[in-house]
C-alpha cells in the first residue's frame, strides 16, 4: 500500500490538474482544494494492475474521525474498488470531528444552510480525491454513518447527479431550505437499526418519503441493531454496490414505512417499565456509582466513552456532586457511537468486580483518545489483570450484546435522544435531562432541596 501510495504521490494525473498533496503525521492525506484542505486517508487500493473501479468515500459519524468508517470495508466487493475516508471539517476535540455544526433543541438543531455548504466542500474535496487518484468520476459512491449518513442523505436530496448511488445508515434527513429541480432517478441504500435510539423509524420514514417525492429510487435495510453497522449491514452495501455497478436496476416501489409497525423492542421486551427498572439496578451494581452512594437522589447519565459531551461532563460533575452531597450517580452505557463503543463496553460488562470496573470506566472517559476494543483491553489490563486477548475479542462481545441492547432499549423507552442523557429520581418522580448543561441540572438539583 505505501508504494503504490507513493507513487500516486509522484504521478501526473491524466484527468485533470492533481491538487497539493501533503503527508500528515498520523498518515492520513492533506489534499488541496478551492475551499481550503481536507483530509483523505486511502483504505483500500485495487491490486496492482487491475483497473481501477468504483470509488467509495466513506463518511464518518459525529465525534469521530475517518478511521471509524473502515470498518464499512470489511467485507470484500466482488470487485476492487477503490476506498477512500474523508474527514469531518469541524474539529470538536483531538481526534474528534463532525461535519457541520449541531445545537441543542428538542432534539438536534441543523441549519440547513451549514448541509449546504459542507455539501458543497465535500463534492469539491471529492474531485480533487479523483484527480490525485485517478478514479473515474462518473463512479463515485458515497458512504455515510451517522451524522456522515446525514450527509449523504442530503446529497442524494441536494445532488443527485454528482454521485453513481448514496448509502446512508443510522442517519437523519434534515429540513433543507433548497428547492430541488432535477430528473435524476439517483439510487439510495439506507439502513436502519431497530434498537437505535438516536434515529427513530419516524426519522427514517420521513427520509424515504422526502427522498421519493424528489425523484430517487430508495432501498430501505433493517437490521435489529442498535447504533453500528452489523457485519449483515456491511454485507448488504458491498452487495448493493455491486449490483449498481453491473447495471442492475432498483426497484421503483417504495419501501413500507417503519413507523406503522410499532416499537419492536419495547414489544419484545414485554412491560417497558420493568426493562427499564431492571437496567438501571444492573447499571447500579455493575459499579459506575459516585457522589453519596446512599443519596436519596439518583442521577442516572447514559453514556458513550466516544461522545466528547459524555466526556466533558465526566470532568465537570464532580463539581456538581460536591455541591449536592445527597446525589447519587449512576453511569449507564449506551454505545451510540459504533462498533468501536460497542466493543469497549461489552468488553468492560466482563468486569465483576464493581471497584475495578469503575477504575476501567473512568480511565477510559478521562481519555482523548478514540476508544474501541483495544484501549478497553489495555485499561483492563491495568486495573484488573488479563481477562481477554486480542484474538478472543468477539465472543465477549457476543455473550454481553443482549445487556448492552437491553440498556439501548431502555434509553429509547424513556425517549432520551443521545448523549449524554439524565434521568434523575427523586421521591419516585422521574424527570430526564437531554445534553450537557450544568446549568440546567444545577438548577433543578436546586430546586429539589429546597
Amino acid at each position: 500500500m505505501a508504494l503504490v501510495l507513493w507513487s500516486l504521490l509522484t504521478a501526473c494525473d491524466s484527468v485533470g490538474e492533481s491538487p497539493e498533496v501533503r503527508i500528515l503525521a498520523d498518515g492520513a492525506t492533506g489534499l488541496s482544494t478551492s475551499s481550503g484542505e481536507i483530509v483523505v486517508r486511502v483504505l483500500r487500493l485495487p491490486p496492482e494492475g487491475a483497473e481501477r473501479f468504483a470509488l467509495i468515500v466513506g463518511l464518518h459519524g459525529y465525534g469521530m474521525d475517518e478511521q471509524q468508517i473502515a470498518a464499512l470495508v470489511k467485507i470484500e466487493p466482488s470487485t476492487p474498488h477503490t476506498y477512500v475516508a474523508i474527514r469531518g471539517f469541524e474539529a470538536l476535540e483531538p481526534g474528534s470531528y463532525a461535519w457541520f455544526p449541531v445545537s441543542s433543541g428538542a432534539g438536534p438543531v441543523i441549519d440547513s444552510n451549514a448541509i449546504i455548504e459542507a455539501s458543497d466542500r465535500l463534492f469539491r474535496g471529492i474531485d480533487a480525491v479523483t484527480a490525485w487518484l485517478g478514479t473515474d468520476p462518473e463512479r463515485v459512491y458515497l458512504v455515510g454513518f451517522g451524522q456522515g449518513a446525514t450527509m449523504t442523505l442530503s446529497a442524494a436530496f441536494l445532488r443527485p447527479s454528482d454521485a453513481a448511488g448514496y448509502v446512508g445508515f443510522a442517519g437523519r434527513l434534515p429540513a433543507i431550505d433548497a428547492t430541488v429541480v432535477s430528473d435524476v432517478s439517483a439510487p439510495v441504500l439506507i439502513g436502519h437499526g431497530t434498537r437505535d435510539p438516536s434515529v427513530r423509524a419516524e426519522d427514517t420514514d420521513l427520509a424515504v418519503s422526502r427522498l421519493i417525492e424528489v425523484g430517487r429510487r430508495v432501498e430501505l435495510n433493517v437490521y435489529s441493531v442498535p447504533h453500528v453497522v452489523s457485519a449483515a449491514g456491511r454485507r448488504d452495501i458491498a452487495t448493493w454496490i455491486d449490483a449498481r455497478e453491473r447495471g442492475q436496476e432498483m426497484t421503483a416501489s417504495p419501501p413500507p414505512p417503519l413507523s406503522a409497525v410499532g416499537s419492536a423492542v419495547a414489544k419484545s421486551q414485554g412491560s417497558a417499565g420493568a426493562l427499564v427498572d431492571s437496567v438501571l439496578r444492573r447499571a447500579v451494581s455493575r459499579g459506575g456509582v459516585s457522589g453519596n452512594p446512599k443519596g436519596a437522589i439518583t442521577i442516572y447519565k447514559f453514556f458513550d466513552y466516544n461522545c466528547p459531551s459524555c466526556r466533558v461532563a465526566h470532568r465537570e460533575l464532580p463539581n456538581l456532586l460536591a455541591a449536592y452531597p445527597n446525589v447519587r450517580l449512576v453511569a449507564v452505557d449506551v454505545p451510540v457511537f459504533g462498533e468501536g463503543s460497542v466493543r469497549a463496553t461489552a468488553l468492560t460488562f466482563s468486569i465483576d468486580n464493581p471497584a475495578q470496573y469503575k477504575a476501567v470506566y473512568a480511565d477510559l472517559l478521562a481519555s482523548n483518545d478514540r476508544i474501541g476494543a483495544h484501549q478497553a483491553i489495555e485499561s483492563i489490563r491495568q486495573h484488573v489483570g488479563v481477562l481477554v486477548d486480542d484474538m478472543n475479542i468477539d465472543p465477549v462481545v457476543e455473550a454481553h450484546l443482549g445487556e448492552i441492547q437491553n440498556n439501548m432499549a431502555a434509553l429509547d423507552i424513556l425517549g432520551i435522544v443521545g448523549t449524554p442523557g439524565f434521568l434523575i429520581d427523586a421521591d419516585d418522580v422521574r424527570t430526564k435531562h437531554i445534553g450537557w448543561d450544568p446549568h440546567v441540572l444545577r438548577a433543578y438539583l436546586k430546586s429539589l432541596s429546597e
